[in-house]
């Protein structure tokens, strides 16, 4: 038997109109992959273009609505 306030909550959830959760950010590899370029292309796309990107530590991450965004503007130059 389900707890109430599970079924409540599974309840909500099915009736919710929001999609499957997406991702904010997504890696270097991730991002090389949705862009069909390599990792070494996004690197260079970063210094020479300023391909936006988010550090973390020593990490990398990229926004795919930032991704979006860039393309659009690099697109209508």
């Amino acid at each position: 038997m389900t707890h109430p306030n599970l079924a409540a909550t599974d309840q909500r959830a099915a009736e919710s109109p929001v999609s499957p959760v997406q991702p904010l950010l997504v890696n270097k590899a991730t991002a090389a992959d949705i862009l069909q370029v390599t990792e070494k292309t996004l690197d260079k796309w970063i210094i020479e273009f300023g391909l936006p990107c988010v550090r973390l530590g020593r990490s990398i991450r990229f926004s795919i609505e930032a991704l979006k965004a860039w393309i659009v503007e690099r697109g209508s130059n």
